[in-house]
């Protein structure tokens, strides 16, 4: 083990621990940044099904990752009760942060896969994480169950068969968004908007979407500006200020995670949303969860997967009641958390 991973511990690899049931997994491991938990009770006859998961704790990624990690190990608990995969498999999860980083998620896969002989892989946060890790996936003929990265390269030009997305990819995100968009400059006579994005493989894929096929609905609404911004920025105001200049009638940004919250919130408190209407942006239900005081009353935005869309599922209304009987009565799932809920059931059912 490195000397970088024997070294990385802070409270949020507490938090990961903490989601986790003593009474269902046995922790094999703790170092931080890996984590390995073996089914308590999985009989010495049981070959048991190896399972990686790699979801961040640290990065712009940690604040929906945290829904994913615990949606994964609800699921797999409760199939392993049954038994586990085919009622005769319990699953083994290990675990490994991918720290939000191509690089070391790709490190990562290839440890997991080689050190662990996982099965099967369930992540990533960020698309390009995700992309990242497909040329080793496809080179070890693993399975890979992408249920937060949506980029649509990654099954389409990026395109394996050992990797399935449980997610709208994002062509399918914008186009949608762009329905209700289009409606809306429509009754309220906009002529121009700008765009701001995440510099990295999901922003580009979700920006392009989103103006290609605005230009097919709306041909005449003239986009005046594109701002781009690194992973990870936590100082906003220049974008913001360029977007006033600009003086267009909306804005759309193609932003997730910890970004997305810290743009929100200085974006409101710079009186952005008083003078530029902004439609579309990503406010899923961890939005909705972590900024439930300050986010502006009135915005219509993109939720991915929101648990309140599906009450009508078994399967979701059973995850649901798991969930708040674990995490507390006001703790709902959020979209990231029903995708990967979703993708394990699914691997079930394979």
């Amino acid at each position: 083990m490195s000397e970088k991973r024997k070294h990385i511990s802070d409270h949020k690899w507490d938090q990961v621990l903490k989601s986790m049931d003593r009474r269902e997994f046995i922790m094999a491991s703790t170092a931080a940044g890996v984590l390995t938990m073996v089914p308590r009770f999985a009989s010495a006859a049981a070959k048991t099904y190896k399972l990686g998961l790699l979801l961040p704790v640290t990065g712009t990624g940690a604040n929906y990752a945290d829904g994913g990690i615990k949606a994964v190990m609800g699921a797999t608990a409760a199939i392993n009760a049954k038994g586990g995969f085919l009622g005769k498999h319990p699953i083994e999860v290990s675990y490994r942060d991918t720290h939000t980083k191509p690089d070391i998620a790709a490190r990562e896969a290839r440890d997991i896969i080689s050190r662990d002989n996982v099965q099967t892989v369930v992540g990533t946060y960020s698309s390009a994480c995700a992309m990242a890790i497909q040329e080793i996936i496809h080179e070890r003929k693993i399975l890979h169950l992408a249920a937060t990265s949506n980029s649509s390269k990654i099954v389409n030009e990026n395109f394996t068969p050992y990797t399935y997305q449980f997610c709208p990819n994002s062509k399918m995100q914008s186009g949608s968004v762009v329905v209700a968009v289009a409606k809306m400059i429509k009754k309220n006579g906009w002529k121009s908007y700008v765009t701001i994005g995440q510099d990295y493989e999901w922003g580009r894929d979700t920006q392009k979407g989103f103006v290609n096929a605005l230009a097919a609905k709306s041909g005449a609404t003239k986009l005046k500006k594109e701002l781009w911004f690194k992973l990870g920025e936590t100082e906003f105001s220049s974008y913001i200020t360029a977007i006033m200049a600009s003086k267009p009638d909306f804005a759309y940004g193609a932003i997730a995670g910890k970004d997305n919250r810290t743009f929100i919130l200085q974006a409101q408190a710079m009186g952005l949303f008083k003078r530029v209407a902004y439609p579309g942006g990503l406010i899923s239900v961890t939005e909705m969860q972590q900024q439930k005081k300050s986010l502006p009353r009135g915005m219509i935005g993109l939720a991915r997967c929101p648990f309140f869309a599906h009450l009508d599922q078994p399967l979701m209304q059973k995850y649901i009641k798991m969930h708040r009987a674990k995490h507390g009565e006001d703790a709902y799932p959020t979209d990231w958390a029903c995708m990967h809920y979703d993708a394990i059931y699914g691997l079930e059912q394979r």
